[in-house]
């Protein structure tokens, strides 16, 4: 059997806060566990505050987790000290969300492309620029970019610098935090066939973070679907789209767009404000929008196996009060690219 690149367990970041002047304790990611094979694609799904970003900061130690396990290529990275993080930080490297944000603007796309290879000391001088310019071309650019700063480049060419300063110390691993959020369409179809080339060539893992469950189905090989800092669906990424299993699944499949109006149902939104995971009770975190919700929901639910290889966090589909969900006809606008 092989064996997970990441192996994610138990894993919790909290906050303390200050809730109707009070101290509290806000559960931003809570006992979060699920693993990556070599070579797969996980994606990771919620909507803006459901703790995705969090799972990202966490597994690179860019925050220390609360409590849990993060264990990479068999070393435990919630273990081992700063000097042995770094060294083994080139292995797994992150895509962040607005590449205008991530991109120093005084600095060409060269030097931003080639400062992990020198700040790892991995390669310098004329090698190092000679790396660059391979790994430029490698994502779609030109050498030539390496003398551009970022204003000279459009939005998707960015993300493209991006992705190559991820790559240029040779990951197995790679985060990649709403990589097309700030993109469009037709860009984020390139982007997605980019990554999908880049995965073959290199023999990448990939955790894929977004909100956007239209671009999914193109790129993922199984979901992870969190909400309110907990995962509460986990399936192969087309049994999910076939037959999701958690009222929340469905909320996020709802609203991804269709190809024609014909294919359009009037389906009720969740009702009611997102939870706050600030001292949480032992509930059911989404019984305030389901429209399902029970009496029987008022408990902890933990994820468990309900279909093969299908973990969800509900207790309303074994007791049969959430019906099977209507034959849909979803769309990824970057899918059709």
């Amino acid at each position: 059997m092989t064996e997970p690149i990441l192996r994610v367990s138990g894993l919790t970041k909290s906050y303390r806060v200050r809730a109707q002047s009070r101290r509290a304790t806000l559960h931003a990611v809570d006992d979060v566990s699920f693993e990556i094979l070599p070579g797969e694609t996980v994606a990771l799904v919620g909507e803006s505050g459901s703790g995705k970003s969090t799972v990202a900061h966490c597994l690179l130690r860019l925050e220390q987790p609360s409590s849990g396990r993060v264990v990479f290529e068999g070393e435990e990275l919630t273990a081992v000290p700063q000097r042995r993080l770094r060294e083994l930080r080139p292995r797994i490297q992150i895509v962040f969300q607005d590449p205008t944000d991530s991109l120093d603007p005084r600095q060409t796309v060269g030097s931003a492309v080639g400062e992990p290879l020198r700040v790892h000391g991995l390669v310098g001088g004329v090698e190092r620029r000679h790396r660059v310019g391979e790994i430029l071309e490698l994502v779609g650019l030109q050498a030539a970019h390496a003398k551009r700063y970022p204003h000279q480049l459009s939005g998707g060419q960015r993300q493209r610098v991006g992705i190559a300063r991820a790559l240029i110390t040779n990951p197995s691993l790679v985060v990649l935090d709403e990589p097309t959020s700030a993109l469009d369409v037709s860009v984020q179809a390139k982007l997605l066939n980019l990554l999908r080339e880049l995965q073959q060539k290199l023999h990448l893992s990939y955790l894929f973070i977004t909100h956007d469950l239209g671009i999914v189905r193109t790129i993922a090989d199984r979901v992870l679907v969190m909400y309110a800092g907990q995962i509460v669906e986990a399936a192969p990424t087309d049994a999910l789209f076939d037959r999701p299993l958690h009222p929340y699944t469905r909320a996020l499949l709802d609203a991804v767009p269709v190809d024609t109006p014909a294919h359009r149902h009037e389906r009720p939104a969740p009702r009611g404000e997102p939870y706050a995971a600030i001292d949480p009770d032992p509930v059911c975190r989404f019984i305030g929008r389901c429209q399902w919700a029970a009496d029987e929901c008022r408990i902890a639910v933990e994820l468990h196996e309900l279909e093969q290889a299908q973990l969800v966090r509900c207790v309303g589909r074994e007791s049969g009060r959430i019906p099977e969900p209507a034959p849909r006809t979803e769309v990824s606008p970057t899918a059709t690219e």
